[in-house]
């Protein structure tokens, strides 16, 4: 990742000109190395200098430039800016109001501007940019989990986080205490959260279009593809759908402990049902739990675990209701197990596990 990011990719993520890809490896560095802040900051000076030394010929450079500037990775931070928004720094004001400049309309710039006026504009312009990057990368966390790793996270209020394999999470280092304390994730996470005197409300949200809103709980939320899946082990927390219902009973869910609501984007509506809690959160404790867990549910498992693509041979097999409770780092345990409860033919490979009928042994 190291050899990766040079002066060349920095110069062009502040022009606005990196792709998303190069945006998250740049993310992915400094969050892997935080020594390497200084080289960053290095460069972003040395290309404010150079931008605050050009000239324009006439009110379609600086046009252009102020677009390029407009379409930075300003735009693909859209949560971070609402969550930077609420913060009450003084930092975070001065990067607000610099935010806010950037993204007005470029029509509400007086652009007839002579020459020493729109380079005395645009290091103003840059200038703002300046303090959006430090402050994004000065206040926010990211952490990420690879595949066969749980991680646990200590968040500013003292809740806490356990989070699976292949996972994300980000938030702001610090919370105001008269505002709501809010998380992203991508993948899953098991939560527990702190009450705070005033009841400030806690948040995590998805790319799943589903927002968990909890005072002081436990409960696991996965995202994966296009499927979001929360269950409730203690407290009481209310689900916000982001469907385009304009149903209040689908748009707002309150849940009880036991409870599990799954949403996919593909299906428009949620599904609520009874669950016992720990079959979907036995992995914070490197174990897995099935109690009478059907094929389906078995194979989402495997697959999102293992990262092993599930091949089942035999429609006969639909009926499988498994259980049991195995350590999630041997797998070959739990396919032993399978195998001889079921009588199937289990065969494992790098990328795949197959399933067949041992019925159909010759």
């Amino acid at each position: 990742m190291e050899n990766q990011i040079d002066k060349k990719l920095l110069i062009s993520y502040f022009s606005g000109n990196a792709t998303a890809e190069q945006k998250r490896q740049i993310t992915l560095w400094l969050d892997s190395n935080p020594d390497q802040e200084d080289f960053f900051y290095q460069c972003l000076e040395e290309w404010e200098r150079e931008n605050q030394e050009t000239s324009f010929n006439s009110n379609e450079d600086f046009e252009s430039l102020t677009a390029r500037i407009n379409a930075s990775d300003i735009s693909d931070a859209q949560e971070t800016k609402q969550a930077i928004d609420k913060s009450g720094s003084n930092h975070t004001r001065t990067a607000t109001a610099g935010r806010q400049f950037l993204q007005r309309p470029l029509r509400q710039i007086k652009l007839n501007l002579n020459k020493w006026q729109k380079i005395a504009a645009t290091a103003i312009v840059l200038s703002g940019l300046s303090v959006l990057v430090f402050t994004w990368y000065s206040n926010r966390f990211t952490t990420y989990t690879a595949c066969g790793k749980i991680k646990e996270i200590m968040l500013p209020d003292s809740s806490t986080v356990i989070l699976n394999a292949r996972s994300e999470i980000r938030y702001l280092t610090g919370w105001d205490h008269d505002a709501p304390r809010e998380v992203w994730l991508e993948g899953e996470a098991f939560f527990s959260v702190t009450h705070t005197p005033v009841r400030q409300p806690f948040i995590v949200h998805t790319s799943g279009q589903v927002d968990v809103e909890v005072l002081g709980t436990q409960f696991n939320v996965s995202q994966r593809a296009n499927r979001t899946r929360v269950v409730l082990n203690a407290g009481e927390i209310r689900l916000q759908i982001k469907n385009g219902s304009n149903d209040p009973a689908v748009k707002h869910i309150a849940m009880k402990p036991g409870d599990l609501v799954e949403f996919a984007k593909s299906a428009g509506q949620p599904v609520k049902k009874t669950v016992n809690p720990q079959v979907y959160s036995s992995w914070k404790n490197n174990r897995l739990f099935f109690d009478n867990t059907t094929l389906p549910e078995l194979i989402n498992l495997l697959e999102e675990r293992y990262e092993r693509k599930v091949v089942v041979t035999d429609n006969s097999l639909t009926g499988i209701r498994f259980n049991g409770d195995f350590p999630s780092d041997n797998l070959q345990l739990l396919l032993k197990a399978l195998a001889a409860t079921y009588n199937l033919e289990v065969t494992a490979s790098t990328h795949e596990i197959y399933l067949e009928s041992g019925n159909n042994r010759n």
